[in-house]
């Protein structure tokens, strides 16, 4: 694609009154533009991705009967952000309580039958030996109720088993009603309204991460061997602002069509505005040197039209339109047309200046007063 680059005029010149009338010179400090022999960088293009992004579903079918939170609304893991009636399955763990209660109670009375035949058999027998008034059908009838009572305690807690396992599933059956964040983050899109009949597997919401993003980027495939480089110096770029690389890692899989390949890149959201799908910019060196203009990052300014700098115009503000191509160090790579070989731009005292102002170097040294003397 080819760019077209702007120019504003570079110096907009008044008449002989403007010595006299217009404003005082501006105090600046200036910095020689150099043409400088650099590595040239790429320019990329891609977007932003969450490294965790879902739909949540429901668990179980019933009416929704709560979202107690909006889209762009922030959740924290754990947060309940969808709720169906719950009504049912309520009464069913009250009520499956109450049957647990009752077995164990059951159990109490098992046993203390138990104890009693325990204790009934060995006097029984020892009667039945002394000759007392004890018959052996007695015996047989106490050993037989001893039997009993074991056999009413093991169905007991059997019985106790059940009804816990029923309790635990009637709990999970309560528990399936809400639906939790499983991570921390924000709540892109509400799918469904409340009173919607659920059945489970049915999607409630999106929920996206927030604290962890990536940049996916189309690289052409010429540059993979400089991709592969564990060197590589990249910049990302959202909304003009660097974004701090953490790590990345190739996609290795060419699309037929644009012979490009993906590049994530995991990215720092320092300044909390960074969301997914923004659009991202990026900038890798392409293991070609070039002749380059290079200016101090601190001339670099910005305006509706684009970038630009101040210079130098005979002690006034001109003004040359640049593009930015990449970083070095603390200077600019640009592409320009406008700014004169040789010309000193302005890097301190250019955020109020105005093009045609007069100018004042501050670090020029000051004026010979001639040295004469008179008496």
């Amino acid at each position: 694609m080819r760019l077209r680059l702007g120019v504003l005029p570079l110096l907009l010149l008044a008449g002989s009154s403007f010595a006299q009338d217009g404003p005082p010179p501006a105090a600046v400090r200036l910095d020689a533009a150099r043409v400088e022999t650099l590595e040239q960088w790429r320019q990329l293009t891609g977007s932003l991705r969450s490294q965790r992004q879902t739909r949540l579903s429901a668990d179980t079918e019933g009416k929704l009967a709560a979202l107690p939170f909006q889209e762009g609304s922030r959740v924290e893991k754990g947060d309940v952000v969808a709720r169906l009636d719950d009504t049912h399955q309520r009464l069913t763990v009250k009520r499956r309580k109450a049957e647990l209660a009752s077995a164990r109670a059951t159990i109490v009375e098992a046993r203390a039958e138990l104890a009693k035949a325990e204790r009934d058999l060995p006097r029984f027998q020892r009667l039945h030996r002394e000759g007392q008034a004890v018959s052996q059908s007695l015996v047989d009838d106490a050993r037989t109720e001893l039997d009993r009572a074991r056999a009413r305690l093991r169905r007991a807690e059997a019985d106790v088993e059940t009804i816990r396992a029923a309790l635990a599933t009637a709990e999970q059956d309560l528990k399936d009603t809400e639906t939790r964040a499983p991570f921390a983050g924000t709540i892109v899109t509400r799918l469904v309204g409340v009173g919607t009949w659920m059945r489970a597997g049915d999607e409630i919401l999106e929920l996206v991460a927030d604290d962890v993003l990536e940049a996916w980027l189309e690289v052409p495939q010429e540059l993979l061997p400089r991709m592969s480089d564990d060197d590589l110096q990249l910049e990302i770029f959202a909304l003009g602002e660097n974004i701090p690389v953490v790590d990345r890692a190739l996609v290795p899989l060419v699309d037929e069509q644009t012979r490009s390949f993906s590049l994530r890149v995991e990215v720092s959201d320092e300044l909390g505005w960074l969301t997914p799908g923004m659009s991202v910019e990026a900038r890798v060196p392409a293991a070609r040197r070039e002749p380059t203009t290079t200016v101090h990052r601190d001339a670099i300014r910005r305006d509706d039209a684009g970038e630009f700098v101040y210079f130098d115009a005979g002690g006034l503000a001109g003004v040359a339109r640049v593009i930015t191509l990449f970083n070095h160090g603390e200077r600019v790579a640009v592409r320009t047309s406008s700014l004169p070989p040789g010309a000193k731009v302005v890097i301190e005292g250019n955020e109020r200046l105005f093009p045609g102002q007069p100018l004042a170097d501050i670090d020029a040294p000051p004026p010979s007063d001639g040295g004469g003397g008179g008496s």
